[in-house]
């Protein structure tokens, strides 16, 4: 899909793709928003108070990528091989008090990072890699708003149903509206359990992370 290139989404917002990716131009409800400093109340969430953001732009970087084999716990390892996971996404609105972006196969999106890992039918990344991955890593990143402040997740799909967890932080906050930083990881070590379901595992360190309320126009 060329740069500029405009269309709708399942939910009626106009988007643009542009050299880093898609961004949002209008949330679905007649708004023009969410572009430099146009700003308008999107969808419901009781702990913003009387103004919620139709999207959340989130900014990761600083990881501390595993370099180690990471035992997935179910007989299968990965290893991350290359790549920086740093990025910048436009989350739109998922449900009340989330935001949420995910690049996905079946889209025909490009991922915008270029995370390889591997991945092994044994525990020990022994031999060749012959698990069945992806030529690269494709990103998901998960805002929610809770009764006291933000949560922000990211995570790596490599493969069909193989997630590596990258950067997990909660902070306290007021509203919705402005900048919010996230000045650690909550993620310490290397090949830990965060407790999302079988064989996922966390595969980076330290880094930060900031989010602002709207998506400005990329081109």
């Amino acid at each position: 899909m060329a740069a500029g290139s405009r269309l709708l989404d399942s939910q009626g917002r106009q988007i643009i793709y542009g050299p880093d990716g898609l961004r949002f131009l209008s949330d679905g409800r007649g708004n023009e928003c969410c572009c430099g400093t146009v700003r308008c109340p999107g969808g419901t969430c009781t702990h913003c108070g009387d103004y919620v953001p139709t999207s959340f732009e989130a900014t990761i970087s600083g990881l501390s990528m595993c370099s180690e084999c990471i035992d997935r716990g179910n007989g299968t390892s990965a290893k991350y091989i290359s790549g920086d996971p740093s990025i910048t996404l436009c989350l739109p609105d998922l449900s009340a008090c989330a935001w949420e972006w995910g690049y996905v196969t079946s889209n025909g999106l490009i991922s915008p990072i270029s995370v390889v890992i591997h991945a092994w039918t044994n525990a020990t990344c022994s031999g060749s890699p012959d698990g069945i991955v992806f030529g690269h890593s494709y990103p998901t990143i998960e805002l929610t708003r809770t009764s006291t402040g933000f949560r922000l997740r990211y995570w790596l799909l490599y493969g069909p149903v193989q997630r590596a967890y990258l950067f997990d932080k909660t902070i306290t906050a007021d509203g919705c509206r402005g900048t919010y930083n996230f000045p650690s990881n909550e993620y310490t070590e290397c090949g830990a359990d965060p407790g999302i379901f079988a064989g996922v595992r966390v595969f980076a360190t330290g880094g930060s992370a900031s989010i602002h309320d709207c998506c400005e126009e990329p081109i």
